[in-house]
């Protein structure tokens, strides 16, 4: 659906930067967080500093205009089917629209 509001279009905008790899985007091949890669080094402990490395590398270059806030990760096993499902949760701002708030969870898949 489309959205009426800056606010709606920047999450929107922010949502499919992080879910965008490397090479998925028609001629811009670096454009996105690219944490594709890193999803089978759950195991390691540098993982979630890796993962906020690139998302923040990903919106500083194509949304400097958001400020993150907070980050979370959390890995949810799945014990059927050996795919383990990984939320992100972060906050940002828009200071040069708002001073709210918001916050975006992501859900990725990880196999195993």
């Amino acid at each position: 659906s489309m959205h009426t509001l800056p606010g709606a279009q920047i999450a929107d905008n922010l949502r499919n930067l992080i879910l965008t790899n490397h090479g998925e985007r028609l001629g811009l091949y670096y454009f996105g967080a690219n944490l594709k890669p890193i999803l089978f080094e759950l195991g390691s402990a540098d993982w979630e500093s890796e993962a906020i490395r690139r998302i923040g590398g990903a919106v500083g270059k194509w949304m400097p205009f958001i400020e993150m806030d907070t980050f979370q990760s959390a890995v949810m096993p799945n014990e059927f089917d050996g795919i383990a499902e990984i939320v992100l949760r972060m906050t940002y701002g828009i200071p040069s629209y708002d001073q709210n708030k918001r916050a975006l969870q992501i859900t990725l898949a990880a196999g195993g």
